[in-house]
């Protein structure tokens, strides 16, 4: 629901795709499509996502091999 909303363009739905990837929550853990996604989102004006992508980046700068960590174990399942 989140991606065909995002994709049509709806900041919310935009925001919350961002997390969902940031996190892992029911899909494998992707910085890279999170902060697209969150990008969109903070684009537009949605509250919060320019927040997060700015979290997300500085998460990634202090600790760059964890979202490659995260993607190996996501691809040794």
């Amino acid at each position: 629901w989140y991606r065909r909303a995002a994709e049509a363009g709806d900041a919310g739905a935009q925001k919350s795709l961002g997390v969902v990837y940031a996190t892992g929550q029911g899909v494998a853990r992707d910085d890279a499509e999170a902060q697209k996604w969150l990008q969109k989102a903070a684009a537009q004006g949605q509250a919060g996502a320019d927040l997060a992508s700015t979290l997300l980046t500085l998460k990634t700068a202090l600790n760059p091999s964890q979202g490659a960590t995260n993607r190996r174990t996501e691809l040794n399942r």
